[in-house]
């Protein structure tokens, strides 16, 4: 058997209020690459209000070569007033701050028809992890709706393709796929 691995993910996140109450509602999705690997969002040991979270993978020393989705959800209490208007994470990039999403906050309209057809044309640079300060390796582009393997996090974006093409074109390296054996490109839970 395998030994299993504490690992910072990550993941496309969300938080939304839960209708009329003090909840709010945390999501996480993405694609892990192994069918063995499983993902968790956690609470951070910190006796803070609002709580801050972990995005957290389980690996293993083996990988069953295999595109697994996960998605995730949480649900806390946290005032409005006080606790302001965004959730805290930890992730394999470091500290994310995840804005909050009123039910109300999105409104159909001509407007929103327009804003969709913009969306549909936005694009966002991935770089695979590990991260390094100012350097960006192994970078790939994707549609904003796309799911990427967990392997990945975002570099730039929401941008045009055009903008994503010229800003990988400047910032990003080749991918060396040098690890060590054994070795996972994500920094170890600590």
């Amino acid at each position: 058997m395998s030994e299993v691995n504490k690992v910072y993910g990550v993941g496309q996140y969300s938080a939304r209020w839960v209708q009329r109450s003090s909840l709010v509602e945390i999501t996480t999705s993405g694609l892990l690459p192994c069918l063995n690997y499983s993902a968790s969002l956690e609470k951070r040991p910190e006796r803070v209000l609002p709580p801050m979270w972990d995005m957290i993978f389980y690996t293993q020393d083996v990988c069953l070569a295999a595109v697994k989705p996960f998605y995730i959800t949480q649900q806390f209490a946290m005032d409005e007033v006080t606790d302001g208007q965004k959730v805290i994470l930890y992730d394999a990039t470091g500290q994310v701050e995840v804005p909050i999403e009123r039910d109300g906050d999105i409104k159909v309209s001509s407007a929103a028809e327009g804003i969709k057809r913009l969306i549909n044309d936005m694009y966002i640079v991935y770089a695979q992890l590990p991260k390094h300060s100012g350097t960006y390796k192994g970078c790939i582009i994707g549609h904003v709706n796309s799911a990427v393997l967990g392997i990945y996090y975002r570099a730039y974006g929401p941008a045009s393709r055009a903008e994503c093409d010229k800003w990988l074109s400047d910032n990003c390296a080749e991918a060396d796929f040098e690890l060590a054996s054994g070795e996972i490109p994500w920094p170890l839970y600590a």
